[in-house]
């Protein structure tokens, strides 16, 4: 009985992170779209986002590369 104590506990804790993921990943977008609507207004040379981003990329793809960028450290254990 136990195993499948044990099975159940780890499915949960899976779906558990999958959750976490989720609301990390929205949360850091509505962050980083913010971010990266204010940095629009620099010189692209000084913009904290636009590393090695291709050259038309749409405020909600900067946003969304960025959140899957720095997210899954948060993951790591």
């Amino acid at each position: 009985m136990k195993t499948g104590q044990a099975h159940h506990d780890v499915h949960a804790t899976a779906l558990h992170d999958r959750i976490e993921f989720r609301i990390l990943i929205a949360v850091s977008m509505v962050w980083f779209l913010l971010v990266a609507a204010v940095s629009r207004l620099l010189p692209r040379s000084c913009r904290p986002l636009a590393g090695s981003a291709p050259r038309h990329e749409s405020l909600f793809a900067e946003a969304r590369r960025t959140a899957y960028t720095v997210i899954p450290y948060a993951f790591m254990r």
